[in-house]
């Protein structure tokens, strides 16, 4: 399966700003993916009506990005902490 440009993004963060620290969590990619994005500014609704919390989607559209390249082992996960693979650094071509 081909890897979309959204996903290399997210792998080339994780290279680059996720390995000196051990991983990201899904809020600290969103905002390495999106840090100008309107929609940090919007406040999603509850399914009981009352407003959700702000930008709160956000960290949700990184998160399936970041579980569609776990089930393809190119990442892996702790507790709320996503790191590169060796799969994923061959992905995007870093050999280290």
């Amino acid at each position: 399966m081909k890897v979309t440009e959204p996903q290399l993004r997210v792998l080339r963060i994780l290279a680059d700003e996720g390995t000196p620290r051990g991983g990201l969590s899904a809020f600290e990619v969103a905002r390495f993916m999106w840090p100008d994005s309107d929609g940090w500014k919007k406040q999603p609704r509850r399914h009981d009506g009352r407003a959700g919390g702000l930008g709160a989607t956000m960290p949700m559209k990184a998160g399936t990005i970041l579980n569609r390249l776990w089930t393809r082992e190119l990442v892996g996960k702790g507790a709320y902490v996503w790191s590169i693979t060796d799969a994923g650094r061959s992905a995007i071509g870093c050999d280290t």
